[in-house]
């Protein structure tokens, strides 16, 4: 999907946006399709948490990627 982004306020909130719903899907998938998406939910939260370190975003996304 193209995704054309306005601002940076707009590609924080995308790339938040997309990482979440990567781990709400991980987390509902089943069971021989959990880890492989489960890596890729990893892979976007700790990729935004590196690009947005000061966010108050980046402090959830840990917690997100505790929980998985």
């Amino acid at each position: 999907m193209a995704l054309a982004v306005a601002s940076g306020d707009d590609a924080e909130e995308a790339a938040f946006i997309h990482a979440i719903d990567l781990a709400r899907v991980s987390r509902l998938a089943p069971p021989e399709e959990r880890r492989a998406l489960t890596g890729k939910a990893l892979t976007a939260l700790a990729a935004f948490s590196e690009a947005y370190p000061l966010s108050i975003r980046a402090a959830t996304a840990g917690v997100i990627i505790n929980r998985l």
